[in-house]
């Protein structure tokens, strides 16, 4: 698959020495696929695939074909290979069990709630309206949360499933040369990460890191922090879309 979307090189909007294009958006498209998954409710299977050789090395390559944006690459690079480490010495028990305890039940309070609006809006009276407009936000985009989806939208996985939507749209806009379809799917992406994923990824690292120490999802959520502020630097130099 990557093989072949390489050869397609359409369009593209000049970044230093590279011509930023339909290739780079699926690779970020990848790796926010990656992080949705990890933060997911756990499954035996996806943890399985994930763990594997083959996967890391793909990631790997996918990270290598993207532009640095001030040396941010690679940290991103760098935390990557922490986690890498933190998963081979983990069974998928003890991820499930890490998974329950730090995001979704404990007593007495959960130590790190992963929803967005809880890291951006002080004030818990204000919160629906914070996640009324993140579901405004999917709707805009052609999206909305599934009926049997049991939990709230503002889960740091949806954003990140989000962001893998908004890339391969993208991606697909720019193998096809719509340069308004790229336009908007760029635009989504700065806005999303501006007022929702890019302000509470860094205090939700924190909480994990403070409440979770050397654990697998310091590692991830390290991961996740790294690669949105690289994203978001990325997407600052895309200037005239």
């Amino acid at each position: 698959m990557m093989a072949r979307d390489a050869r397609i090189k359409r369009g593209g909007k000049v970044l230093g020495n590279t011509t930023y294009n339909y290739n780079h958006a699926f690779a970020r498209g990848r790796i926010y696929k990656f992080l949705s998954l990890c933060f997911g409710y756990p499954e035996a299977g996806i943890f399985a695939y994930l763990k594997g050789k083959e996967f890391h090395k793909e990631l790997g390559r996918v990270l290598n074909s993207l532009p640095d944006v001030d040396g941010l690459k690679g940290q991103v690079g760098s935390t990557m290979k922490s986690m890498e480490e933190s998963l081979k010495r983990i069974s998928f028990q003890e991820v499930e069990s890490t998974y329950i305890s730090m995001f979704v039940a404990n007593f007495p309070v959960v130590p790190c709630p992963p929803y967005s609006s809880l890291y951006t809006v002080m004030d818990d009276s204000k919160r629906p309206e914070e996640i009324i407009k993140i579901k405004d936000f999917y709707r805009k985009y052609g999206l909305d949360i599934s009926k049997d989806f049991k939990d709230l939208p503002d889960h740091i996985y949806v954003e990140m499933e989000l962001m893998h939507f908004l890339c391969f749209r993208e991606a697909e806009a720019w193998r096809n040369e719509d340069h308004k379809g790229v336009k908007d799917c760029l635009k989504g992406e700065k806005d999303f990460l501006g007022d929702f994923l890019g302000r509470c990824i860094s205090p939700f690292w924190e909480a994990v890191r403070d409440k979770g120490g050397n654990n697998v999802f310091t590692h991830l959520s390290g991961l996740a922090k790294d690669f949105v502020l690289y994203d978001e630097g990325l997407l600052n130099m895309m200037k005239g879309y």
